[in-house]
């Protein structure tokens, strides 16, 4: 889905275009943690996870794997038949029964199992409205040194500035050598 040199960068009028029309966020601590970001007017979606934010919480680094836009739909209408929609930006704060528990846990089981590898590495302070650096993982080298720094700093917090410092790191690398 992500094909970030086409859509990201400044609009017409110096604006921020980007890819998502919609979100729904499985997870929420002080934003977004894991969910599904579509464009539903291209038929496309991907799976988002934070990878990291910095120390005041404003800048997040996230994952973008493409997800078929059928299976995205799927998950999205059974959990609209136990928590009202809220577009564009729609948070599933803690389910508060058991069934509603089970029903985001199973579809972002799902989706996790259908999601392809991460095309793209995000950084942005709110995905709908702003993605302020972006790199594709449009190699086999820069996927494999993705998922050498993901296993390096999975036992991090999420918070570690040495965790966001590595993962900026990552894409100010990869832009760079794209760009030479």
């Amino acid at each position: 889905m992500t094909d970030f040199d086409e859509t990201v960068g400044p609009g017409p009028r110096g604006d921020p275009v980007h890819p998502f029309e919609r979100l729904l966020a499985f997870d929420v601590y002080d934003g977004p943690v894991v969910g599904i970001a579509l464009r539903p007017s291209a038929a496309k979606a991907s799976l988002f996870e934070l990878l990291t934010w910095d120390e005041a919480r404003t800048e997040r680094i996230f994952s973008l794997a493409p997800i078929s836009y059928e299976a995205a739909d799927r998950e999205i209408r059974s959990i609209s038949g136990i928590v009202a929609p809220n577009w564009p930006e729609w948070w599933l704060q803690r389910a508060p029964s058991e069934q509603e528990r089970d029903v985001v846990a199973g579809a972002v089981s799902r989706l996790r199992g259908a999601a392809q590898h991460p095309d793209a590495v995000v950084k942005s302070p709110a995905l709908l409205r702003s993605i302020s650096d972006s790199v594709t993982l449009d190699s086999e080298e820069k996927r494999r040194e993705f998922e050498v720094l993901k296993r390096r700093h999975d036992d991090h917090a999420i918070d570690d500035p040495e965790r966001f410092s590595a993962w900026a790191a990552f894409v100010r690398d990869v832009q760079a050598n794209d760009h030479s």
